[in-house]
């Protein structure tokens, strides 16, 4: 049986997709929320098979 592991709330990256990009205050409010963008060309790369956390450049060592 698989072990499930479950990360706590402040380590699990919330999410915003667009189909397209983003204005800039958009991006300004999500840098201050703490938020991952993923425009069309990020969503391509996760679409392509890449890990979303490379694809939001978040490491995913564990220390």
């Amino acid at each position: 049986m698989p072990t499930t592991l479950t990360l706590p709330r402040s380590l699990v990256p919330s999410v915003m997709i667009g189909l397209n990009s983003f204005t800039a205050p958009a991006v300004a409010f999500a840098e201050k929320q703490h938020l991952h963008l993923v425009d069309r060309e990020r969503l391509a790369r996760r679409g392509a098979g890449h890990h979303l956390y490379d694809v939001l450049g978040i490491d995913r060592t564990v220390t």
